[in-house]
């Protein structure tokens, strides 16, 4: 898993790289992961018509792309609705007090939107390239609470009243 390395620079980076994935991988739930799975399943039972006349129920193509992009990491830090569009599409939409973000996926292109009091943020390519990491740091960023940020006072292991400084130099 980890190289020796007589480098203490190079161990430093590979072992920060390390807990960087772990740490991007680890926000998104199972649970929440599987929900959103088994919703998109859900919609795969849709016929066209289902919404009326001329409403379409999303192919296979769109089901799989749906759910790879719902499986990237961090995409449901913050639980979307998930629905199928009557144009064939599945939506993941995103609600808050400071705004709202929708993400359509369809079977060749995907539009996603940020709108947040005023200010509105458009994007759209590929169904391949969908950006669904960056779209879950745009979501994160703009609607997750902060984090709390809590103050420590530096610890000395030495035993005495020393500064940190010192601690680390015995080490």
């Amino acid at each position: 898993m980890f190289e020796k390395s007589g480098d203490l620079n190079q161990s430093a980076i590979s072992m920060s790289s390390f807990v960087v994935v772990a740490a991007s991988t680890s926000a998104q739930g199972y649970f929440e992961t599987q929900h959103a799975l088994n919703l998109i399943d859900e919609l795969s039972n849709l016929e066209d018509g289902w919404a009326g006349p001329g409403s379409l129920a999303p192919d296979r193509n769109i089901l799989a792309i749906a759910k790879a992009t719902a499986s990237s990491p961090r995409f449901l830090t913050l639980s979307p609705d998930i629905s199928a569009m009557p144009n064939g599409t599945i939506a993941f939409d995103w609600e808050t007090a400071s705004g709202a973000a929708n993400l359509e996926i369809g079977a060749d292109n995907f539009s996603f939107y940020l709108d947040l009091e005023g200010a509105f943020l458009p994007l759209s390519g590929s169904s391949r390239m969908i950006p669904a990491l960056e779209i879950a740091e745009i979501i994160s960023h703009f609607f997750a609470p902060a984090a709390p940020v809590q103050r420590t006072l530096p610890v000395s292991y030495s035993g005495g009243r020393s500064s940190m400084a010192q601690a680390y130099a015995y080490a």
